[in-house]
Protein backbone atom coordinates (compact mmCIF):
# COMPACT_ATOMS: atom_id res chain seq x y z
CA UNK A 1 0.00 0.00 0.00
CA UNK A 2 2.56 2.23 0.85
CA UNK A 3 4.22 1.67 -2.79
CA UNK A 4 0.65 2.71 -4.56
CA UNK A 5 0.83 6.02 -2.13
CA UNK A 6 3.98 6.98 -3.34
CA UNK A 7 3.22 6.07 -6.92
CA UNK A 8 0.32 8.22 -6.32
CA UNK A 9 2.02 11.21 -5.44
CA UNK A 10 5.10 10.79 -8.38
CA UNK A 11 2.18 10.98 -10.70
CA UNK A 12 0.63 13.83 -9.17
CA UNK A 13 -2.92 12.29 -8.78
CA UNK A 14 -5.10 15.34 -7.73
CA UNK A 15 -3.57 17.03 -11.05
CA UNK A 16 -4.55 13.85 -13.42
CA UNK A 17 -8.04 13.93 -11.67
CA UNK A 18 -8.40 17.70 -12.44
CA UNK A 19 -7.21 16.98 -16.24
CA UNK A 20 -9.88 14.10 -16.33
CA UNK A 21 -12.91 16.49 -15.35
CA UNK A 22 -11.61 18.56 -18.08
CA UNK A 23 -12.15 15.71 -20.49
CA UNK A 24 -15.76 15.07 -18.94
CA UNK A 25 -16.34 18.15 -18.87
CA UNK A 26 -15.56 18.48 -22.59
CA UNK A 27 -17.87 16.21 -23.64
CA UNK A 28 -20.65 17.50 -21.71
CA UNK A 29 -20.28 21.06 -23.58
CA UNK A 30 -20.30 19.08 -27.16
CA UNK A 31 -23.31 18.77 -28.60
CA UNK A 32 -22.94 14.65 -29.11
CA UNK A 33 -19.93 12.75 -27.39
CA UNK A 34 -19.20 9.03 -27.60
CA UNK A 35 -19.11 7.42 -23.75
CA UNK A 36 -16.34 4.70 -24.97
CA UNK A 37 -14.11 7.91 -26.68
CA UNK A 38 -14.54 9.76 -23.73
CA UNK A 39 -13.54 6.94 -21.91
CA UNK A 40 -10.36 6.10 -24.04
CA UNK A 41 -9.34 10.49 -23.83
CA UNK A 42 -9.55 10.33 -20.04
CA UNK A 43 -7.35 7.19 -19.74
CA UNK A 44 -4.53 8.47 -22.96
CA UNK A 45 -4.36 12.05 -20.60
CA UNK A 46 -4.07 10.29 -17.64
CA UNK A 47 -1.07 7.83 -18.82
CA UNK A 48 0.13 10.77 -20.58
CA UNK A 49 0.65 13.30 -17.68
CA UNK A 50 1.58 10.20 -15.48
CA UNK A 51 4.74 9.70 -17.82
CA UNK A 52 5.30 13.15 -17.73
CA UNK A 53 5.64 13.88 -14.33
CA UNK A 54 7.56 10.83 -13.67
CA UNK A 55 9.99 12.20 -16.44
CA UNK A 56 10.19 15.36 -14.19
CA UNK A 57 10.97 13.74 -11.11
CA UNK A 58 13.55 11.80 -12.64
CA UNK A 59 15.19 14.94 -14.72
CA UNK A 60 14.72 17.19 -11.18
CA UNK A 61 16.38 14.96 -8.38
CA UNK A 62 18.76 17.63 -8.06
CA UNK A 63 17.00 20.74 -7.85
CA UNK A 64 14.00 18.95 -5.81
CA UNK A 65 16.90 17.91 -2.97
CA UNK A 66 16.23 21.81 -2.46
CA UNK A 67 12.69 22.90 -3.85
CA UNK A 68 10.39 19.67 -3.47
CA UNK A 69 12.14 17.39 -0.51
CA UNK A 70 9.15 15.47 0.24
CA UNK A 71 8.91 13.89 -3.09
CA UNK A 72 8.88 9.98 -3.24
CA UNK A 73 11.96 9.63 -5.57
CA UNK A 74 14.34 12.14 -3.26
CA UNK A 75 13.20 10.12 -0.54
CA UNK A 76 14.07 6.85 -2.03
CA UNK A 77 10.68 5.47 -1.91
CA UNK A 78 10.60 4.71 -4.92
CA UNK A 79 13.80 3.63 -7.02
CA UNK A 80 14.93 5.27 -10.05
CA UNK A 81 14.67 1.97 -12.11
CA UNK A 82 11.27 1.32 -11.28
CA UNK A 83 10.46 5.10 -12.05
CA UNK A 84 11.91 4.54 -15.41
CA UNK A 85 10.16 1.57 -16.10
CA UNK A 86 7.26 2.99 -15.15
CA UNK A 87 7.99 6.04 -17.09
CA UNK A 88 8.11 3.73 -20.62
CA UNK A 89 4.90 2.07 -19.53
CA UNK A 90 2.86 4.93 -19.03
CA UNK A 91 4.18 6.10 -22.26
CA UNK A 92 3.90 2.88 -24.00
CA UNK A 93 0.06 2.23 -22.79
CA UNK A 94 -0.99 5.89 -24.02
CA UNK A 95 0.09 5.10 -27.65
CA UNK A 96 -1.50 1.74 -27.54
CA UNK A 97 -4.47 3.42 -26.87
CA UNK A 98 -4.38 6.11 -29.81
CA UNK A 99 -4.71 3.57 -32.55
CA UNK A 100 -8.06 3.58 -31.78
CA UNK A 101 -8.62 7.54 -32.10
CA UNK A 102 -9.22 9.27 -35.24
CA UNK A 103 -6.40 10.68 -37.20
CA UNK A 104 -6.21 14.15 -36.84
CA UNK A 105 -6.04 13.48 -32.51
CA UNK A 106 -3.15 10.86 -33.67
CA UNK A 107 -1.69 13.78 -35.35
CA UNK A 108 -2.15 16.44 -32.25
CA UNK A 109 -0.64 13.39 -30.40
CA UNK A 110 2.25 11.94 -31.93
CA UNK A 111 3.53 15.67 -33.63
CA UNK A 112 2.47 17.92 -30.64
CA UNK A 113 1.90 16.54 -27.14
CA UNK A 114 4.68 14.06 -27.10
CA UNK A 115 7.27 16.09 -28.93
CA UNK A 116 6.61 19.04 -26.54
CA UNK A 117 6.41 17.18 -23.36
CA UNK A 118 9.95 15.56 -24.46
CA UNK A 119 11.40 18.41 -24.86
CA UNK A 120 9.93 20.27 -21.95
CA UNK A 121 11.36 18.40 -19.72
CA UNK A 122 14.70 17.92 -21.89
CA UNK A 123 15.68 21.14 -22.99
CA UNK A 124 12.63 23.75 -22.33
CA UNK A 125 11.70 23.73 -18.71
CA UNK A 126 15.32 25.73 -18.24
CA UNK A 127 14.61 28.28 -20.63
CA UNK A 128 12.47 31.53 -19.36
CA UNK A 129 8.75 31.33 -20.18
CA UNK A 130 8.96 28.94 -22.98
CA UNK A 131 8.57 26.22 -20.67
CA UNK A 132 5.74 27.96 -18.63
CA UNK A 133 4.33 28.43 -22.05
CA UNK A 134 4.30 24.54 -23.21
CA UNK A 135 3.16 23.20 -19.72
CA UNK A 136 0.01 25.40 -20.04
CA UNK A 137 -0.48 24.81 -23.49
CA UNK A 138 -0.35 21.54 -23.05
CA UNK A 139 -3.42 22.06 -20.31
CA UNK A 140 -5.39 24.30 -23.33
CA UNK A 141 -4.29 21.41 -25.38
CA UNK A 142 -6.39 18.69 -23.20
CA UNK A 143 -10.10 21.00 -24.29
CA UNK A 144 -8.50 20.62 -27.99
CA UNK A 145 -7.38 16.77 -27.87
CA UNK A 146 -10.67 15.76 -26.86
CA UNK A 147 -13.17 17.26 -28.98
CA UNK A 148 -10.43 16.36 -31.51
CA UNK A 149 -11.42 12.91 -30.91
CA UNK A 150 -15.06 12.92 -30.14
CA UNK A 151 -15.74 15.51 -32.85
CA UNK A 152 -12.92 16.02 -35.11
CA UNK A 153 -13.16 19.37 -34.40
CA UNK A 154 -11.87 22.29 -32.74
CA UNK A 155 -14.61 25.54 -32.84
CA UNK A 156 -16.39 24.61 -29.60
CA UNK A 157 -13.72 24.63 -26.75
CA UNK A 158 -11.34 27.22 -28.26
CA UNK A 159 -12.47 29.71 -25.12
CA UNK A 160 -12.30 26.95 -22.27
CA UNK A 161 -8.83 25.98 -23.72
CA UNK A 162 -7.46 29.48 -23.72
CA UNK A 163 -8.79 30.35 -20.14
CA UNK A 164 -6.95 27.28 -19.15
CA UNK A 165 -3.90 28.29 -20.55
CA UNK A 166 -3.72 31.38 -18.87
CA UNK A 167 -4.52 30.23 -15.84
CA UNK A 168 -1.95 27.79 -15.87
CA UNK A 169 0.59 29.93 -17.14
CA UNK A 170 0.46 32.33 -14.07
CA UNK A 171 0.93 29.40 -11.92
CA UNK A 172 3.61 27.94 -13.38
CA UNK A 173 5.70 31.34 -13.12
CA UNK A 174 4.45 31.34 -9.71
CA UNK A 175 5.86 28.32 -8.92
CA UNK A 176 9.10 29.28 -10.66
CA UNK A 177 9.21 32.19 -8.57
CA UNK A 178 8.81 29.76 -5.46
CA UNK A 179 11.81 27.67 -6.50
CA UNK A 180 14.25 30.29 -7.34
CA UNK A 181 16.55 29.10 -5.11
CA UNK A 182 16.55 25.58 -5.95
CA UNK A 183 16.39 26.12 -9.58
CA UNK A 184 19.53 28.77 -9.50
CA UNK A 185 21.90 26.03 -7.77
CA UNK A 186 21.20 23.66 -11.00
CA UNK A 187 22.02 26.43 -13.06
CA UNK A 188 18.15 26.92 -14.21
CA UNK A 189 17.52 29.71 -16.56
CA UNK A 190 13.80 30.82 -15.48
CA UNK A 191 12.12 33.97 -15.88
CA UNK A 192 12.99 35.19 -12.24
CA UNK A 193 16.63 33.61 -12.48
CA UNK A 194 16.86 35.34 -15.78
CA UNK A 195 15.21 39.11 -14.89
CA UNK A 196 14.86 38.94 -11.15
CA UNK A 197 12.01 38.28 -8.25
CA UNK A 198 10.67 42.11 -8.48
CA UNK A 199 10.36 42.37 -12.15
CA UNK A 200 9.13 38.95 -12.64
CA UNK A 201 6.43 39.97 -9.86
CA UNK A 202 5.52 43.27 -11.80
CA UNK A 203 5.19 41.50 -14.46
CA UNK A 204 2.79 38.85 -13.13
CA UNK A 205 0.74 41.59 -12.18
CA UNK A 206 0.27 43.51 -15.17
CA UNK A 207 -0.46 39.60 -16.63
CA UNK A 208 -3.41 39.05 -14.10
CA UNK A 209 -4.62 42.48 -14.62
CA UNK A 210 -5.07 42.04 -18.45
CA UNK A 211 -6.16 38.30 -17.74
CA UNK A 212 -9.33 40.15 -15.54
CA UNK A 213 -10.07 42.21 -18.40
CA UNK A 214 -9.65 39.57 -21.38
CA UNK A 215 -11.76 36.70 -19.30
CA UNK A 216 -14.45 38.99 -19.79
CA UNK A 217 -14.13 39.27 -23.45
CA UNK A 218 -16.24 35.84 -24.38
CA UNK A 219 -19.49 37.54 -23.08
CA UNK A 220 -19.01 40.97 -24.53
CA UNK A 221 -18.56 39.09 -27.61
CA UNK A 222 -21.80 37.12 -27.07
CA UNK A 223 -19.69 33.98 -27.47
CA UNK A 224 -21.19 32.73 -23.89
CA UNK A 225 -24.17 35.11 -21.90
CA UNK A 226 -24.74 36.56 -18.80
CA UNK A 227 -24.81 33.28 -16.67
CA UNK A 228 -20.62 33.15 -17.37
CA UNK A 229 -20.56 36.57 -16.69
CA UNK A 230 -21.82 36.15 -13.24
CA UNK A 231 -20.32 32.73 -12.65
CA UNK A 232 -17.02 34.49 -13.77
CA UNK A 233 -16.63 37.39 -11.65
CA UNK A 234 -17.39 35.84 -8.67
CA UNK A 235 -15.36 31.94 -9.20
CA UNK A 236 -12.41 33.87 -10.88
CA UNK A 237 -12.04 37.54 -11.08
CA UNK A 238 -12.75 38.21 -7.22
CA UNK A 239 -9.94 35.90 -6.76
CA UNK A 240 -7.69 37.54 -9.15
CA UNK A 241 -7.92 41.14 -7.87
CA UNK A 242 -7.07 39.23 -4.61
CA UNK A 243 -4.26 37.44 -6.03
CA UNK A 244 -2.96 40.77 -7.41
CA UNK A 245 -3.21 42.84 -4.38
CA UNK A 246 -1.09 39.98 -2.37
CA UNK A 247 1.72 39.90 -4.80
CA UNK A 248 1.52 43.73 -4.32
CA UNK A 249 2.16 43.78 -1.08
CA UNK A 250 4.16 40.74 -0.32
CA UNK A 251 6.47 38.59 -2.27
CA UNK A 252 7.82 35.68 -0.60
CA UNK A 253 8.29 32.07 -0.69
CA UNK A 254 5.36 32.08 1.69
CA UNK A 255 3.17 34.12 -0.60
CA UNK A 256 4.06 32.20 -3.32
CA UNK A 257 2.89 28.56 -1.99
CA UNK A 258 -0.26 30.06 -1.39
CA UNK A 259 -0.81 31.36 -4.90
CA UNK A 260 0.24 28.69 -6.21
CA UNK A 261 -2.67 26.61 -4.30
CA UNK A 262 -5.28 29.51 -5.18
CA UNK A 263 -4.18 29.13 -8.87
CA UNK A 264 -4.64 25.87 -8.62
CA UNK A 265 -8.34 25.89 -7.55
CA UNK A 266 -8.70 28.64 -9.71
CA UNK A 267 -8.54 26.02 -12.88
CA UNK A 268 -10.95 24.03 -11.00
CA UNK A 269 -12.86 27.48 -10.43
CA UNK A 270 -12.61 27.62 -14.47
CA UNK A 271 -14.23 24.33 -14.89
CA UNK A 272 -17.37 25.37 -13.08
CA UNK A 273 -17.32 28.80 -14.77
CA UNK A 274 -17.54 26.97 -18.10
CA UNK A 275 -20.26 24.17 -16.86
CA UNK A 276 -22.33 27.10 -16.50
CA UNK A 277 -22.55 28.00 -19.96
CA UNK A 278 -24.66 24.70 -20.66
CA UNK A 279 -27.72 25.35 -18.21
Amino acid sequence: MNTLYYFLKLIRINNIIIASLVVLLSAYLLPSYNNIATMQSILIVALTMAFGYTMNDLNDLKSDIINHPNRALVNQHISIPLAQLFCCFCLVGAIVLTYYINFQSKIIYYFCIVPLLILYNKHFKKLPLIGNIIVSLLLGITFIFTELVLMSSTKNLLVPAILAFNLSLIREILKDLHDYSGDLKVSMNTLPILIGIKKTCNFLIIYIFLCCIGFLLPFYLKIYSYKYLISLIFLIEIPLIYSLLLLSRSQTIKTFKKMIFLYKLLIIFGLFVILSTKF
